[in-house]
């Protein structure tokens, strides 16, 4: 069975996500996992929630609106 990883990687290319996309998306669930300080694969959908709203309230990531 393939890793999250590279499960990841081939959903990725199977949508179309050119190269970049693909190691910047890749690079961004290294911040996750670094920030909870568990494997990927560990994190809950609640701890992403809460990530990206992390992201965008402190960060002040994520698109601006039009």
């Amino acid at each position: 069975m393939a890793s999250l990883r590279e499960r990841m990687i081939e959903d990725m290319i199977l949508a179309g996500f050119t190269p970049g996309t693909r190691r910047t998306y890749i690079e961004q669930v290294r911040w996750l996992a670094k920030h909870y300080m568990i494997a990927p694969e560990r994190l809950s959908e609640q701890q992403v929630r809460d990530y990206f709203l992390y992201l965008r309230e402190e960060k002040k990531a994520g698109r601006k609106a039009k």
